[in-house]
């Protein structure tokens, strides 16, 4: 093994143009070790990864008995929608949507597939709670399957099938007019105090530099609106207010957690809500 008094006479033998070539091979190879390192951690990681994604937007999947209260066939399932290394996960139930994307080492071939809830539950499970686990994924049969390996167990193979979903890129908007960040906790619990609520009002005050959500309590004798100030920055955008349903977005709050972005084009259009590496879609309440 060569000592470094010995590298530093060598260094200094050589001319300055074969130093900096020198220089430059041992950066590439540092580069190049860097880069292994970050794949085998990748692949360490990654059943790990696929279960929190697949966990994340579980909460707007319907079930079967749910289904007949929506118009679009497909909201009782996940869709995986592959893009060489790219694995987009995607779930929807007609009023919010849920999705993100993660990365896989397999070169997967440009597909769209469905799993239904109850197997994406056992997946889930499967990854989070095996010893030792490794995961395949692999095209076959028209079809994507994940297969995983662990210590003690046989393999199990979980498969998704082909089928209707929602044209979900329609609700994505291209731009966004204003944008707000806050905590998922402070969301949290201005909604508790709106327990038992319906519809509440998130305010969007630019002037003020102040985010509210206000709803209305019904007393024995009058209807009172009650305003909670959640602590928060807007970004940029007009003073607006959008009306939501209590329910998603307290779905929202609890999935994402930490900070959470709000980006909005409109009271009318859908409201993006960004954490974590998870994208939460919510279409408001418009008021007739």
């Amino acid at each position: 093994m060569l000592k470094k008094q010995d590298i530093i006479r060598a260094l200094l033998k050589m001319t300055p143009k074969e130093r900096r070539v020198i220089g430059e091979e041992v950066k590439k190879e540092v580069t190049r070790v860097k880069e292994l390192e970050q794949k085998e951690r990748k692949k360490l990681f990654f059943p790990q990864v696929l279960a929190k994604a697949i966990t994340k937007v579980l909460p707007c999947v319907i079930s079967e008995s749910e289904l007949d209260n929506f118009a679009f066939r497909g909201c009782e399932n996940i869709l995986f929608e592959s893009e060489k290394s790219q694995l987009k996960i995607v779930a929807t139930d007609g009023h919010e949507m849920a999705f993100t994307s993660i990365y896989v080492e397999e070169n997967l071939p440009q597909g769209k597939w469905l799993l239904d809830r109850k197997t994406a539950k056992e997946l889930k499970n499967e990854l989070k709670t095996a010893e030792a686990v490794n995961l395949k994924i692999g095209v076959g049969d028209g079809n994507l399957h994940f297969e995983v390996f662990t210590e003690k167990r046989k393999p199990r193979v979980f498969s998704t099938f082909l089928g209707d979903f929602p044209i979900y890129q329609a609700a994505i908007l291209k731009a966004f007019e204003s944008e707000a960040t806050f905590k998922a906790i402070d969301m949290k619990v201005a909604l508790r105090e709106a327990k038992g609520v319906r519809i509440v009002k998130l305010s969007l005050d630019s002037e003020r530099q102040i985010t509210q959500l206000s709803f209305a309590k019904i007393g024995l004798k009058e209807a009172r609106e009650i305003e909670t100030e959640i602590e928060g920055e807007i970004k940029k955008g007009p003073s607006l207010f959008i009306l939501f349903n209590r329910t998603y977005l307290w779905k929202m709050a609890q999935t994402l957690g930490g900070e959470i972005t709000l980006r909005a084009k409109d009271a009318y259009s859908p409201v993006l809500f960004e954490g974590k590496g998870i994208n939460w879609l919510i279409m408001p309440i418009i008021k007739q």
